[in-house]
């Protein structure tokens, strides 16, 4: 089954400019590239959240199991380190 987009007259342009250079056949040759460009990014972003889930969920495992730190340390932690770096820089000026 065949289905006709409009892709929109920015990218009628350049569609048409792709296929004056001689890279691409056609139209469709052009956005078949793109959609299969667009499938593998959407690939990658899949795995890579998947990724990124598998090493958050043990911390919030740890979290829901009370082993957290609390929100207070943590920017106390972070203002000291920001100071440092501060006093490092201003240092070395």
């Amino acid at each position: 089954m065949r289905s006709m987009y409009e892709p929109g007259f920015d990218y009628d342009a350049y569609v048409r400019e792709l296929v004056a250079t001689g890279r691409y056949d056609d139209e469709g040759d052009v956005i078949r590239t793109a959609l299969r460009l667009l499938h593998d990014e959407e690939t990658i972003r899949t795995q890579r959240l998947a990724e990124l889930e598998a090493l958050i969920e043990p911390s919030i495992a740890e979290f829901e199991a009370g082993k957290g730190i609390p929100i207070e340390q943590v920017r106390a932690d972070l203002d000291e380190r920001v100071e440092a770096a501060r006093r490092r820089r201003d240092a070395a000026e």
